[in-house]
């Protein structure tokens, strides 16, 4: 199971910044090619309670409410950030429940990244802690 949305391609920090859509595209295409792109599900939108398992209240606000600026000199926020890095959250939830439900493989493949944002800080690009949400005690309900 691939769980994948397209508008995580929509998410540009900026044209010439390390993290960009190409990386994402370039796997989708190579899995197309490789005639492995099947099995490929459209995520959830992770719940603001689910946000709350890993970052704090006023982090968690501050991106939902932030519009266009950023949390560091690397890290722009525009007005669809938290809308797409939330389904993101959202896609490694639903590949984990999957995996673990089912027993089935699961790949949730995601933009932008999450795995080093904190309880109250962004940085470097990223934004929701995706892997940490997906290793809490309701990630498997």
């Amino acid at each position: 199971m691939i769980v994948y949305d397209p508008r995580f391609l929509d998410h540009v920090a900026s044209p010439f910044h390390v993290e960009r859509p190409d990386r994402l595209r370039s796997i989708v295409e190579r899995l197309e090619k490789e005639g492995l792109w099947r099995d490929v599900v459209r995520p959830s939108t992770a719940a603001v309670a689910d946000l709350r398992r890993v970052h704090r209240d006023t982090y968690v606000e501050l991106l939902q409410h932030l519009g266009e600026g950023s949390v560091d000199p690397e890290t722009a926020v525009h007005p669809e950030t938290f809308e797409i890095a939330t389904r993101a959250v959202g896609a490694v939830l639903d590949a984990t429940r999957a995996a673990v439900r089912d027993g089935r493989a699961a790949v949730a493949l995601v933009r932008p990244p999450g795995h080093h944002a904190g309880p109250d800080y962004g940085g470097g690009f990223w934004y929701l802690n995706n892997v940490s949400g997906a290793g809490g005690d309701r990630a498997c309900e």
